[in-house]
C-alpha cells in the first residue's frame, strides 16, 4: 500500500500527515473504499427508478427492525444533555468562540460549511488538536482569542461519503473525504479525548440508506479495535437531510446502536434533495426557497417521525439549523433575527426535539431559553414517545403541500446567494454570511437547484411581475404576447370546453391559474390577423402525421439552423396543415433576415422530408414581433406527452388548444393576454406550464 500527499507538508501539517497516521488512513481506504463506491452508485440507480415513476417507501425487507423492539446505547454523560449546539468550520476564531459560546456541544464542520482547501482540511486538523490540548490561541486585529473554563462537548463532521480529496491518494486513487477527516482526527484524537472524560463524537452526513450508515459502523469497529479503544466508544449522530435517509430511520439508528448518539434533522440539505430525487417530476416543484419553512407538512411530517424513532430507541432528537445572523449594528435586523430564531426553537422544544443548532454565537442564549421552559432542570425529553404521530409515505412526499409561490424576488435571491457563496467558497469560505443568514453548502445548493428546477419545468408562477424561465432549446424562439392583434385574434376564436383527460397533461400537478382553451383556428387566418403571413411553405414527403415528422428529422436541438424540432420547429414557426390531398409545414421565419428559417428549410430536404422552396418575400419582421402560435392537438401533445406514445392519440371531442408563447423577460406577455380576455368574457380555465418551450398552453 503506498500512501502518497500530492500537496504541500509545511509547518505544522507534518505534525498530522505523519507516517502513521497516513498508513491508519490507507487501511480505512484499502477495506472500505470499494464498497463506500459501490453504495455511492446505488444512489443514481434509485433515483432514476423513482423518476421513472416508482416512489421510495419504507422497505419491505426491513419490516422487523422497524417493528423490535430495541434501543441504542446508553449516552456518555457528556451527551446527555445538547439543547444548544453551535455550528461552524474548523478555523482557528471560529474553534475558540464556537467552544467559549455557552452552548452545550460544537459541531466542528468539515463538510458543509468548510471549503474543502488543503489549508483548510489539515489547518482544521491542527486547530481541533490545539483545541483539545487548549493550548489554541489566535490574534486579530490587535486581540487575543483563546479558550475559557467552560467548553462546550466537541463534536466533528467529516465530508459525507460521495466526495473525495485529491491531495491524498492510496495506490494512486483519490481518498474518500470522509475517511479522511475521519481517520486523521480520531487517530491524533481518540485517546486524548478518553483520558479527559469524553471521547471522539462525530456527525455523519448525507446519508441515503441503513447501508450506508452500516458501512461507517464497521469502519468505526476497525477504528476502535485497531487503536485499542473499547468498542462502543466512537459515538455519532446521524444527519437526516436526504428523502431516502427519511424512509431508514429506525434500520439506520440499529445499525450503528452500539454507536448511535441522536438523529438530526438537517433541515435545509432535505430541502435540496427533494429537488435532486425527483428532478424529472414536475409534481415535486417547490417555492421559493423562503416559503418551504419547517412548518410546510411535508416538512413537519419529517421532523415529527424523526422524534417519534429517535425517543422510541433511546436516542436524541436534535432539531436543525437557525441560519439567522444577528447584526450588532442594525437593531432593526437584530430584534427580527432573535425573533425568528426565538419561534422556530419553540416549535422544536414543543415537537420533543432534545437540543437543537444555531450559527452564532449570539443566539445560543435565545435558543437555550426556548429549550429550559420545556426541559426545565431535566437533560432531555426522550420519554416523551410521541406516539398519536402517524407518518406515511404519502406525507413525507407532499411536497405540494409547501404551497406558495415562484416569484421574481425569490428567483433574483436564489441567483444572488449561488453566485455570492460561490464567490466566497471560492475564496476559502464554505460559510458565509448573506442577506442576514449563514450560507453553506447546503442552502447554495438549495439556491442552485431550484433556479434548474424551475427552468427544467418551465415554472411560471408568483404575483406582480410574471416570471418565466426557458430551457435552452426553447429560448430561441420566445417571443412577447401583447396587446393589439394578438389580443383581437384570440377574441375572435369562440369558447371551448378543453382538453380534459389528456394523455401528457393528466399529470401535472394543479395550479391556482388561469387560462382558456380554444377550438381550431387555422394558421394562415391568426397570421393574417396579426398582419403576419407565412413566408413560406414546404410539402412533406411520406410523412403521415406530425410525430413521424419528429421521428423522421428528431428531436434535438439543429445547431446548424439554431432550432429544435421537439417544440414546433422553433427559427422557422410552422404547423403542418392539409392542401387538398397533400401535407405541407407552413413557416413564418422569425429570424430577421439572417437565414436560420431557410437553413432549416434546407435540413428538411437534405433528410428527404420536404421539397425545399425559396421563402416568397415578406415585409420586414420587426424586432420583436408579436406572434401566436395556434398548434394543432398532436402537435401539443408531442411536446406535453411524457410515456412512450408519440404522438398519443386525441382524446373524442377534445378541441385544439391554443399556446402562448412569452419572452423570458418581458414585462408583459401571456399575464396581460389573460387579463385581457377576462375584461372581454372569455370563459377562463387553468394555466399549466409544460417543461418543454416554458410557453404556456391553455387548455
Amino acid at each position: 500500500m503506498s500512501v502518497a500527499v500530492r500537496a504541500p507538508v509545511e509547518g505544522r501539517f507534518a505534525e498530522v500527515l505523519t507516517d502513521e497516521a497516513l498508513a491508519f488512513v490507507g487501511e480505512l481506504h484499502e477495506r472500505f473504499d470499494d464498497r463506500r463506491r459501490e453504495l455511492v452508485a446505488r444512489r443514481a440507480e434509485r433515483v432514476a427508478r423513482w423518476n421513472a415513476g416508482a416512489p421510495p417507501d419504507f422497505l419491505r425487507e426491513t419490516r422487523d427492525v422497524r417493528e423490535g423492539d430495541w434501543r441504542v446505547a446508553p449516552a456518555p454523560a457528556d451527551l446527555l444533555d445538547r439543547r444548544v449546539e453551535i455550528t461552524g468550520p474548523t478555523d482557528r476564531k471560529m474553534v475558540i468562540n464556537a467552544l467559549n459560546s455557552g452552548a452545550r456541544g460544537f459541531m466542528a464542520d468539515f463538510e458543509d460549511s468548510l471549503s474543502p482547501t488543503w489549508k483548510n482540511v489539515v489547518g482544521g486538523q491542527v486547530n481541533l488538536i490545539d483545541a483539545i490540548e487548549r493550548t489554541i490561541e489566535h490574534e486579530e486585529g490587535g486581540r487575543t482569542y483563546r479558550l475559557g473554563d467552560e467548553l462546550a462537548t466537541l463534536l466533528v463532521r467529516p465530508r459525507g461519503w460521495h466526495l473525495v480529496d485529491r491531495h491524498v491518494q492510496v495506490g494512486g486513487e483519490p481518498v474518500a473525504g470522509g475517511l479522511l477527516d475521519f481517520g486523521l482526527y480520531v487517530f491524533h484524537n481518540a485517546w486524548r479525548l478518553v483520558e479527559r472524560g469524553s471521547g471522539p463524537y462525530f456527525y455523519l452526513p448525507k446519508m441515503e440508506s441503513h447501508l450506508e450508515a452500516r458501512l461507517w459502523a464497521e469502519v468505526f469497529g476497525h477504528a476502535e479495535e485497531r487503536l485499542g479503544l473499547d468498542p462502543g466508544t466512537i459515538r455519532a449522530t446521524i444527519l437526516i437531510e436526504t428523502i431516502p435517509a427519511a424512509f431508514e430511520m429506525d434500520e439506520i439508528l440499529f445499525e450503528l446502536r452500539e454507536h448511535s448518539a441522536s438523529l438530526n434533522a438537517g433541515r435545509w440539505d432535505y430541502i435540496f434533495s427533494m429537488i435532486k430525487c425527483f428532478r424529472d417530476r414536475s409534481e415535486f416543484l417547490l417555492p421559493d426557497r423562503a416559503s418551504v419553512t419547517m412548518t410546510v407538512p411535508f416538512m413537519r411530517a419529517y421532523t415529527e417521525l424523526l422524534v417519534k424513532t429517535c425517543h422510541r430507541r433511546g436516542a436524541h432528537a436534535m432539531g436543525g439549523m437557525a441560519a439567522f445572523i444577528p447584526s450588532r449594528r442594525n437593531p432593526e435586523i437584530n430584534e427580527s433575527a432573535v425573533a425568528a430564531v426565538r419561534a422556530d426553537k419553540e416549535r422544536e422544544a414543543g415537537q420533543g426535539f432534545d437540543g437543537t443548532w444555531v450559527a452564532h454565537p449570539d443566539l445560543v442564549d435565545v435558543a437555550r431559553e426556548e429549550f429550559d421552559r420545556v426541559l426545565g432542570e431535566r437533560p432531555n425529553q426522550v420519554e416523551r414517545q410521541r406516539e398519536e404521530v402517524e407518518v406515511g409515505a404519502g406525507e413525507l412526499l407532499d411536497a405540494a403541500s409547501a404551497g406558495g409561490e415562484i416569484t421574481e424576488q425569490g428567483l433574483r435571491n436564489d441567483v444572488n446567494v449561488g453566485i455570492q457563496y460561490i464567490s466566497s467558497w471560492l475564496r476559502g469560505n464554505g460559510a458565509a454570511a448573506i442577506h442576514h443568514l449563514m450560507e453553506d453548502a447546503a442552502t447554495a445548493e438549495i439556491a442552485r437547484s431550484q433556479v434548474w428546477q424551475w427552468v427544467r419545468h418551465g415554472a411560471a408562477r408568483g404575483g406582480g411581475r410574471r416570471v418565466l424561465l426557458l430551457p435552452g432549446p426553447a429560448a430561441g424562439v420566445a417571443r412577447a404576447v401583447r396587446g393589439g392583434g394578438a389580443l383581437g385574434a384570440l377574441r375572435r376564436l369562440p369558447h371551448a370546453a378543453g382538453l380534459r383527460a389528456a394523455r401528457g397533461l393528466s399529470g401535472l400537478r394543479p395550479a391556482d391559474q388561469h387560462g382558456v382553451a380554444q377550438p381550431g383556428a387555422r394558421l394562415e387566418d391568426l397570421w393574417r390577423e396579426l398582419r403576419m403571413p407565412p413566408r413560406g411553405e414546404v410539402p412533406l414527403q411520406g410523412v403521415e402525421s406530425l410525430g413521424e415528422l419528429f421521428g423522421r428529422v428528431g428531436s434535438q436541438p439543429c445547431e446548424e439552423a439554431g432550432a429544435s424540432l421537439a417544440t414546433g420547429l422553433q427559427y422557422g414557426t410552422g404547423a403542418v396543415r392539409e392542401r387538398g390531398e397533400r401535407r405541407v409545414l407552413q413557416v413564418l421565419e422569425l429570424d430577421r433576415g439572417d437565414g436560420r428559417a431557410r437553413k432549416l428549410l434546407q435540413r428538411l430536404g437534405d433528410r428527404g422530408v420536404g421539397a425545399v422552396e425559396p421563402l416568397p418575400p415578406g415585409r420586414e419582421i420587426p424586432k420583436r414581433p408579436e406572434h401566436l402560435r395556434v398548434l394543432a392537438p398532436e402537435t401539443l401533445h408531442r411536446e406535453a406527452a411524457t410515456g412512450p406514445e408519440y404522438p398519443p392519440r386525441l382524446p373524442e371531442g377534445c378541441p385544439p388548444v391554443g399556446h402562448v408563447v412569452e419572452h423570458r423577460d418581458h414585462r408583459h406577455g401571456v399575464e396581460s393576454v389573460v387579463a385581457e380576455l377576462q375584461r372581454g368574457g372569455v370563459r377562463l380555465q387553468r394555466r399549466e406550464s409544460l417543461g418543454l418551450g416554458a410557453a404556456q398552453h391553455l387548455g
